[in-house]
């Protein structure tokens, strides 16, 4: 799977091999989505915008597991080798300890 965040503030979630859109996930970001990543092990799917907002999903239904708002323009977002940590860049950098949220 492979994802893209868009202008019109939905996250899409593509099939690589038939490059087929799998889905559309237009609930919650209120901002244009300027980075999205997969957590390492596949199961969370993170997305930030540029209306300070970060969304953590379940990859493979698009249900919110979380969500937090950064200190300014989310530009990038990144997950800890082990999953545990969410780390968000723009205006400022933010670091989510994710099993602290659950």
């Amino acid at each position: 799977m492979v994802a893209s965040g868009s202008e019109d503030k939905t996250v899409r979630v593509s099939d690589v091999a038939s490059g087929r859109l799998v889905r559309t996930l237009e609930a919650g970001h209120t901002g244009w989505v300027w980075s999205v990543a997969f957590s390492p092990d596949g199961k969370w799917l993170a997305a930030g915008d540029r209306a300070n907002n970060q969304i953590v999903r379940d990859a493979d239904t698009g249900a919110e597991k979380h969500a937090f708002e950064h200190g300014g323009i989310v530009c990038s977002v990144a997950f800890s080798p082990d999953g545990r940590w969410l780390a968000a860049g723009g205006n400022a950098v933010a670091y989510t300890h994710l099993r602290a949220h659950e």
